[in-house]
């Protein structure tokens, strides 16, 4: 929670006219002058969600003159993040400012900021996070104010619970999802988009353009059916990694180990942004006394405060179950040539140094494929001759990956499709034709 300063805010420089007598009342609570004035500034009167309890607004602090900002920065210092020279201009950009009807953005803050101090202190930091927020009891007193919340959909407008966040910049997975859904099947939106460009259109709209976009070509489903709608049209899709679903199940495991459960957790409100994974929304959480239950699995404690719920709320893991449908599974032929590879570059044999180092010239000279991935072969005391005999002709296939990683796409699915059409050998026949699929769909660098 906020620790509040005693300072009253810093009026300076900012006019008359902005500045109510009640923002000026010293017996009033410094920080509610503050955040009534921050409001009334326009700084935050862009909506971006509203839900049962509250409305979501965005909060540009850069609008806002110098000094106010530095009495929120004294206010709530936990949410910026600072150096010597004072606070960084990232860090007094954007944030995020939820505004609840009285009794329930307390919960959530308290909820938010234990996630966090939970996945903070675990191995998965840098992987999964949660935005950071402080909770005010507000109470306004500017008519003014009210009427600008009132019209942006705020209920109870004499007291309010303001949590204050960082702003995730990144996109969250129902917004992911639906655009790659789009972009899959691209002709059948064509004509639904502004001069026909797909990508430029979909990159600027939000969540319900794109649903209304989608449900224009493919008609409106009930959330069952949806969920499995996108999940079979985006199977092996490839939108999130098998690192980030690994990185995901451990995160929620950590989580329930010590007693904390989303009960929320969807496509909405699961983000990506600056190569992490981002929780967000904490309204439906809930934490129970794992001390008391010491001598139970993480999966004993989960199927118990399930079953209390009365399955009224979303299992943690059913994300999970979702969005691990859409990992790129690589084929197998193609995930051993990767694992050759790294042994082959991790080696210290001198033979093994030596002859990848000609092969990597000889590829860099622009000499033929099959001479060189031969001559590799012929260094590792194998015969390139017997290649059809081979049951998988893994430095073959492992060889010529790297080539097309070092630049020779083409020719490297040329020489692919030539090694099939010369052998009988089943197994060289398929593991073959998984490299030219690999490469054709462009899963590797070009």
């Amino acid at each position: 929670m906020a620790k509040i300063s005693p300072k009253s805010p810093d009026f300076s420089g900012v006019a008359a006219s902005e500045v109510d007598a009640e923002e000026k009342d010293s017996n009033r609570e410094p920080v509610d002058s503050l955040l009534e004035f921050i409001l009334k500034s326009g700084a935050a009167d862009k909506k971006i969600g509203e839900g049962g309890t509250g409305i979501v607004l965005e909060m540009d602090l850069r609008v806002l003159p110098q000094n106010i900002r530095e009495s929120l920065l004294e206010f709530f210092p936990q949410l910026f993040e600072t150096t010597a020279e004072g606070c960084s201009e990232t860090g007094l950009a954007l944030k995020i400012i939820k505004i609840y009807a009285k009794g329930r953005g307390q919960q959530e803050c308290q909820m938010q900021s234990r996630a966090g101090e939970i996945i903070a202190n675990s191995p998965l930091a840098q992987k999964v996070a949660v935005p950071r927020a402080v909770y005010h009891n507000l109470s306004i007193q500017s008519e003014q104010t009210q009427k600008l919340l009132a019209s942006l959909g705020a209920k109870n407008l004499g007291q309010v619970e303001v949590i204050i966040m960082d702003r995730v910049e990144g996109d969250d997975f129902e917004v992911i999802t639906y655009r790659e859904l789009i972009r899959k099947e691209a002709d059948k939106f064509r004509s639904k988009c502004p001069n026909g460009d797909v990508e430029d259109y979909i990159s600027q709209i939000g969540r319900e353009d794109l649903l209304a976009l989608i449900s224009s070509v493919y008609g409106h489903r009930e959330a069952p059916q949806w969920d499995k709608f996108i999940k079979e049209k985006l199977r092996n899709s490839g939108i999130i990694s098998q690192e980030e679903i690994n990185a995901l199940r451990e995160v929620l495991r950590i989580l329930h180990g010590a007693g904390f459960f989303h009960l929320d957790l969807h496509q909405g409100n699961l983000m990506r942004a600056e190569g992490r994974l981002f929780l967000i929304d904490f309204d439906k959480a809930r934490q129970v006394d794992v001390l008391g239950v010491s001598g139970q699995s993480v999966l004993e404690i989960e199927k118990e405060v399930y079953e209390s719920l009365n399955g009224d709320q979303r299992r943690d893991g059913q994300l999970v179950e979702f969005l691990e449908s859409m990992v790129k599974k690589t084929n197998r032929y193609i995930t051993e040539a990767q694992s050759l590879l790294k042994t082959i570059g991790d080696s210290r044999g001198k033979r093994v140094m030596t002859a990848w180092g000609k092969f990597e010239a000889a590829l860099t000279g622009g000499q033929d494929l099959n001479e060189v991935s031969d001559d590799f072969i012929r260094a590792m005391d194998q015969d390139p001759l017997q290649l059809a005999l081979d049951p998988v002709p893994k430095y073959k296939l492992a060889l010529l990956l790297a080539a097309a990683q070092r630049g020779r796409r083409e020719e490297t699915i040329e020489l692919s499709r030539a090694i099939r059409e010369k052998n009988n050998s089943a197994n060289v026949m398929a593991s073959f034709a998984a490299l030219e699929e690999f490469l054709t769909k462009d899963l590797i660098s070009k």
